[in-house]
């Protein structure tokens, strides 16, 4: 199987997503994923798993008050070429439900979102056994804010930030052993005079690397 990298990005004038592909000879012009001028999208993320295919989560900004947010899920199939919209993911829009920041990764056949719903900031989790053409429910993990997510030998690593005193947020960690169906006690790993906010993540053999 080849290398590849992959980067999403949002052309908020034309409300666009896209996608560029870098195969070893150089980049690859855009494509378009979905191209929808009536609703912007961000908070993109973007995946690949060990069969090749790409996986991408973004929220999409519903028109009309009050301001609310989707959660939308693509999937490619052959390297970003062409897109499919598998799961219309927690839609929001209604009644003031409101999905905000988001991850994704992979395992095998196992893709994993984890999701902020800013409505009530509770942490979610939801997981696709068979390369994100279905998907199981969607699992609280804790309170908080702009959640990231690693797997790491069977262990699923859960970041978030929380507020910990009045007025003052902290980077807290969850772990899961049976494929996010449950969860650790939190662990705080941050003691900032001041917020600690949008924590990132990367595990490699074993050792969780934080910023």
């Amino acid at each position: 199987m080849k290398n590849y990298l992959v980067a999403s990005m949002v052309i908020l004038v034309l409300s666009t997503v896209s996608l560029v592909y870098a195969p070893p000879a150089g980049w690859r012009s855009e494509v378009i994923i979905t191209d929808d001028n009536q609703h912007p999208y961000g908070h993109c993320c973007i995946a690949t798993d060990n069969a090749g295919r790409i996986h991408s989560i973004m929220r999409k900004l519903e028109t009309g008050e009050p301001r609310c947010f989707d959660l939308d899920y693509y999937r490619s199939l052959n390297t970003g070429l062409n897109w499919s919209q598998i799961l219309l993911g927690a839609p929001g829009g209604t009644a003031g439900v409101d999905y905000r920041s988001t991850d994704i990764t992979t395992s095998g056949n196992e893709v994993m979102i984890v999701f902020q719903h800013a409505d009530a900031s509770v942490v979610k989790f939801l997981r696709s056994t068979n390369g994100g053409s279905d998907w199981g429910s969607a699992i609280s993990i804790s309170s908080g804010r702009h959640p990231r997510l690693a797997v790491d030998n069977g262990y699923l690593h859960s970041f978030y930030a929380r507020e910990y005193a009045a007025g003052n947020y902290e980077i807290f960690r969850k772990q899961s052993t049976n494929g996010g169906g449950n969860w650790s006690a939190e662990q705080r790993l941050t003691d900032a005079i001041r917020n600690s906010w949008h924590p990132a993540v990367s595990v490699n053999a074993g050792a969780i690397h934080l910023v």
